[in-house]
């Protein structure tokens, strides 16, 4: 507990919680609408229910490039930075396992950002819906698994750069490369190549959430029909196989050079 604290303290110091939360606020606020008229309806129709769930899904989609380049960031420094500076040396000579030093600076960096990028998603969606609370949680709770498990991804492909590259900027500008190559892929992809972009990281997890709720139409490059645990399970892998992997460069076979 005391290592997590320690890594928490260090990953979110002043300024970056702030920055955090301001980039978050920003890109939250385009997700208000003009539908106060609805809180004038006596029951929750499907309609309704239809327009909270897409909204959810498009404010998780506008969030989601941001998110990930900021956990790789976040990921880079923990491991790059604290390696140039002499810091992952003397922890690694304390009794203490290498597992528990991952772990710790992966929940150090993926449950405070979840947790504030989930919060701001409710935040702005409770201006719009704030009638229908109940609604809201239904729909908010599979987007907190979703932010959870996408983040993990994240910060696995920053962890393995950094914990190869050992520098913090090369690691920074490699792994922010990567997300943003995602990003692109999805957006520029041929279309003999779409029913296969739809499978990937980036667009997985967006892919959940609208079979989750019965979106048909999004702004994806097709319309899969695929049911929903397709893509949660596909999810569960990319951060399963993107965390061992690191987790065993970390504990087998990474060396400290003093």
């Amino acid at each position: 507990m005391e290592l997590f604290k320690a890594e928490l303290g260090k990953s979110w110091r002043r300024p970056t919680l702030e920055l955090t939360i301001a980039l978050l606020a920003l890109i939250g606020a385009g997700t208000i609408t003009d539908d106060v008229y609805l809180s004038s309806l006596d029951r929750l129709d499907k309609e309704l229910f239809r327009r909270i769930s897409y909204t959810t899904v498009v404010s998780f989609q506008q969030l989601e490039l941001l998110m990930g380049l900021l956990c790789s960031i976040l990921a880079s420094l923990s491991f790059a930075r604290d390696y140039e500076q002499g810091l992952l040396q003397t922890l690694m000579s304390l009794p203490i396992s290498r597992t528990r030093l991952f772990l710790a600076k992966l929940l150090a960096i993926v449950v405070p950002l979840t947790v504030v990028s989930w919060v701001y998603i409710g935040f702005f969606l409770g201006l719009n819906y704030y009638f229908v609370p109940i609604t809201l949680l239904k729909v908010l709770l599979p987007i907190l698994f979703t932010i959870f498990v996408t983040l993990v991804f994240y910060f696995g492909i920053a962890s393995i750069i950094s914990i190869k590259i050992k520098k913090t900027l090369p690691s920074v500008i490699t792994s922010s490369m990567i997300v943003m190559a995602l990003f692109i892929l999805q957006l520029s992809s041929p279309a003999s190549l779409e029913g296969y972009i739809t499978y990937t990281p980036y667009l997985a997890p967006i892919m959940y959430l609208a079979r989750t709720f019965n979106l048909r139409y999004l702004n994806v490059p097709i319309d899969v029909h695929q049911p929903a645990w397709i893509f949660m399970g596909l999810m569960i892998l990319y951060a399963l196989a993107f965390t061992v992997i690191p987790h065993l460069i970390f504990t087998r076979y990474f060396e400290v050079r003093e």
